[in-house]
């Protein structure tokens, strides 16, 4: 569009890429120049990446596996040596010799004989039975009595106790003379070790009479029946450790605990250098009338910029 007297135009370019108008008081024409922005430079390179977070917290511990098996038995240690012996106190003794019985009298009769595997202690060494340890004692024994011709005899038999009558047997009563009687004693008495029995006869007859002589009528048993426990044996040496059991199964695996929670994002990467400035747009062709219209007066100037 012209405005005014034919004046040469003139084209003013800003630095936002905007055409502006340099206008004069005078008349004159003007031309609006457009232009294009060029194109933009490349993207920038990224940032190096920011550091990693810390590391979450660990999972909870998985439960425990089953145990192994149990593993066998270790060898047995060797037998400790045994306790002392219990003492044994059996013996038997008779009377081997005839032994003369006053009237009115008591008379010890001395059990020497043994007969094999009877005394294996020598418990009757000295005639009469010594107690090895103390404790209850059984006793059997008897005396055959011959009486003198033409006298009848009664009396008894008795068991002393370190010389004091422990035990009584039958009494015979008077009977045919010149024939024999057996007297018998069957009892327990308790002694104490060390202690002695003795084979004893009373006589109550006026008359003497006979002890006959007699592996198995004038005799002695003893026993022992109960006594204390003996001391306890020396504790055998400890055996040997048996083998150890082999190792057993490994348990289960636990169940893995719940993941830590995320660390903290790294710090954003620095921004990369500005890219280079793209080239130049061309240059745009000239336009006497670019849409605009007004009116330019001498002193005074109204431009509208609606098409622009």
């Amino acid at each position: 569009m012209s405005v005014g007297s034919s004046q040469p135009p003139i084209r003013v370019v800003t630095s936002s890429g905007l055409t502006a108008l340099k206008v004069n008081t005078r008349p004159y024409k003007m031309l609006v120049v457009s232009a294009k922005a060029g194109v933009g430079g490349p993207k920038g390179d990224p940032g190096p990446p920011g550091s990693p977070g810390p590391p979450g917290a660990p999972g909870s511990q998985g439960p425990l596996g089953p145990a192994g098996a149990t593993g066998p038995q270790g060898v047995p240690g060797p037998q400790g040596p045994a306790g002392a012996a219990a003492q044994t106190a059996a013996a038997r003794a008779y009377l081997n010799t005839n032994i003369n019985l006053p009237s009115g009298a008591v008379t010890t009769l001395p059990l020497a004989g043994v007969r094999a595997n009877e005394d294996p202690q020598g418990l009757f060494g000295t005639g009469f039975y010594t107690c090895p340890i103390t404790g209850f004692y059984a006793i059997a024994a008897s005396v055959q009595i011959q009486m003198s011709s033409g006298n009848g005899w009664y009396g008894s038999a008795h068991v002393a106790r370190n010389g004091t009558q422990a035990t009584d047997g039958n009494m015979m009563a008077p009977g045919n003379t010149g024939g024999y009687c057996i007297l018998l004693i069957a009892d327990q008495i308790y002694c104490n070790a060390g202690d002695t029995l003795a084979l004893r006869v009373s006589s109550n007859s006026a008359f003497a009479h006979t002890a006959n002589a007699s592996a198995t009528t004038t005799m002695m048993a003893v026993s022992l029946v109960g006594a204390p426990a003996g001391p306890t044996g020396a504790q055998g040496p400890q055996g040997a450790t048996g083998l150890t059991g082999p190792q057993g199964p490994t348990g289960a695996q636990g169940v893995a605990g719940t993941a830590g929670a995320q660390g903290p994002a790294g710090a954003q990467g620095a921004t990369g250098p500005q890219g280079p400035a793209g080239p130049q747009g061309a240059a745009a062709t000239a336009n006497v009338d670019g849409g605009l219209s007004g009116s330019i007066y001498g002193g005074t100037t109204s431009i509208d910029a609606g098409g622009v």
